[in-house]
């Protein structure tokens, strides 16, 4: 898989700290540490999310992490907000059973402290670990200071320790997605914060440290009520410090509450910073559905996983080398792109062809794309609903056989303890089957329904555009008038009543493409799928405060501060 190019990239990046010096039989570089932060997204949580194999991709590339503190190489992982936070906690903390909810962790961001706390205390636990393994291999006198002090503050162990200089450097590399990669960004300006400059030399607990790769995965920032999704109380404005960052922005997300916000700063990039578009909703491209959920493959977000693997592993992250991962079988379950996804990915992506120009014109592209492809599924049975259709039915023939073994059992007269237990075992088959065809079947209702509410929303905006009237679809109010409204510009009407796109490119969006605005808040997210996502510059708009995303923020700010939350929630059911 990797390129002459990434070999090179990679074997720089990681002998970047080893000394000019004569090279011994072994080259230890464990006083040159080096440290990975993994923040993962919204409701995904690598441990809840093992058993559907439903792991976002930064749950993937922690996996993948190297973790070995006798070399300095150390890697921690934090779990999404609306779910448990993967650190104990005091019993007596109650309010981390609301803020870890799906709803009020999940659903409006809360948690946001606690990831970043946690992500402090990972740091003071590196240098902990790092400290020891430095003192054991120092001499029994280093080691009986460290010995009399490691109850003590992080504080007082390093002054204690400082004659010794046992930590040469820190590289620090941290990952996130979602509102994780809102965490990410947020958590490298927090320790810059806690860093000195001394002699020009940046200092973290007075070693020096160096900020090495920042990797995103399509951020959303919208901490707190779904009104003030205005960051103002996220720093998310990045340093020059940081020495190399990749974002991926998702091209066909829509919601209203998953504005991405860009690393893009007043239009431009510094050097060695860079921002692609990926097909697919957010968690197309962050990671994070199940095999087949809505009745469509997770794997179209490998495409975006090992292109991060390798800006990563160029830019310094110590993962392991893509030989060990390809020899191992979670890894390479984990891991590997399917020749087949590639393949269909390579097909859309020369068909779109846009891949240069500024991030809003690349996702401008891909919605094209997408507005055509519904048209021509619209009405009528898609190769994929029928791909669906058969598999359901296939379920639905094992559960049979199931059924009729578990019967001959109960109905057999003197049945054996044995065959009762055989008939419990086998009805746990048949509820794991019903299970997965239940979540096939309501899948694929949900993108069913949302190509219904498109067909009819192109068909509204359509009238109106004959007769000349402003291009305006949003949910009507028990009044009779829009409570959320969005104006659709002309192009999408053009894209999706325009030529039919190829069989491949169909074939690519039925495959791999979820729609994460027709499951989300119940199927009740109150705006239109003919609107453009919210692009941000961190606390910048990057249209004018004029725009409609502005608008629409600012009117549910109104709905929230006027009803409360149930005012918001009422309106959009």
């Amino acid at each position: 898989m990797e390129s002459a190019h990434d070999l090179i990239a990679a074997l720089t990046a990681s002998t970047q700290d080893v000394d000019k010096e004569a090279p011994a039989a072994k080259q230890d570089c464990y006083d040159r540490v080096k440290v990975a932060l993994f923040f993962d997204g919204t409701g995904n949580n690598r441990d809840a999310d093992a058993a559907a194999k439903k792991w976002s991709n930064v749950a993937r590339l922690y996996d993948a992490s190297r973790r070995e503190p006798e070399n300095g190489i150390y890697a921690y992982y934090i779990s999404g907000v609306g779910t448990k936070l993967n650190r104990k906690e005091p019993w007596w903390e109650l309010g981390k059973y609301v803020r870890d909810s799906s709803f009020v962790g999940g659903g409006v961001g809360a948690g946001a402290d606690s990831r970043l706390e946690s992500g402090d205390m990972d740091m003071n636990d590196m240098l902990r670990r790092a400290l020891k393994v430095a003192t054991d291999k120092a001499g029994k006198d280093v080691k009986a200071i460290y010995d009399k002090n490691q109850e003590k503050g992080l504080s007082d162990l390093n002054k204690a320790l400082s004659g010794h200089r046992l930590i040469k450097s820190i590289e620090i590399s941290v990952l996130g997605f979602s509102r994780g990669a809102a965490l990410a960004r947020a958590f490298v300006n927090r320790m810059l914060k806690m860093c000195n400059r001394e002699s020009g030399t940046l200092t973290y607990q007075s070693y020096p440290i160096t900020f090495r790769f920042l990797g995103l995965f399509d951020t959303v920032a919208s901490f707190g009520l779904p009104a003030h999704n205005d960051f103002k109380d996220v720093d998310l404005w990045l340093p020059k410090d940081l020495q190399r960052c990749v974002h991926y922005v998702a091209a066909h997300e829509l919601r209203y509450s998953f504005p991405v916000d860009l690393i893009r700063q007043n239009g431009s990039y510094p050097g060695n910073w860079k921002e692609e578009v990926f097909p697919g909703v957010h968690s197309d491209v962050g990671g994070g559905y199940a095999p087949d959920e809505q009745g469509r493959s997770d794997t179209l977000a490998r495409v975006p996983l090992v292109e991060m693997y390798r800006e990563a592993t160029s830019g310094g992250v110590r993962l392991n080398d893509w030989a060990f991962v390809s020899k191992s079988r979670t890894l390479s379950e984990m891991l590997m792109i399917p020749e087949a996804t590639q393949k269909a990915f390579d097909t859309y992506m020369t068909f779109v062809g846009e891949t240069a120009g500024s991030v809003e014109q690349r996702i401008k592209a891909h919605m094209k794309a997408w507005y055509a492809y519904k048209h021509t599924v619209s009405g009528h049975m898609s190769p994929a609903d029928a791909h669906y259709q058969q598999e359901a039915k296939a379920y639905q023939g094992q559960i049979d056989e199931l059924n009729a073994k578990i019967r001959a059992i109960m109905t057999k007269r003197g049945a054996t303890p044995a065959e009762r237990d055989q008939a419990v075992a086998l009805a746990t088959q048949r509820n794991a089957l019903q299970a997965k065809q239940d979540a096939l079947k309501s899948g694929v209702a949900q993108i069913n329904s949302g190509e219904v509410q498109i067909s009819d929303e192109a068909a509204a905006l359509l009238e109106k555009r004959k007769h000349g009237e402003p291009l305006v679809s949003g949910k009507v109010g028990a009044g009779g008038h829009y409570m959320f409204t969005s104006t659709a510009a002309s192009w999408m009407l053009d894209a999706y009543y325009g030529a039919p796109p190829k069989a491949d490119v169909v074939s690519f969006f039925d495959t791999y493409v979820h729609d994460s605005k027709a499951g989300f808040l119940g199927g009740s997210e109150p705006w239109s799928y003919f609107r453009n996502r919210g692009v941000w510059e961190s606390a910048h708009a990057v249209v004018a405060q004029s725009s409609e995303w502005e608008q629409q923020r600012q009117h549910v700010q109104q709905v929230v501060s006027s009803q409360g939350m149930a005012g918001f929630v009422n309106g959009v059911r």
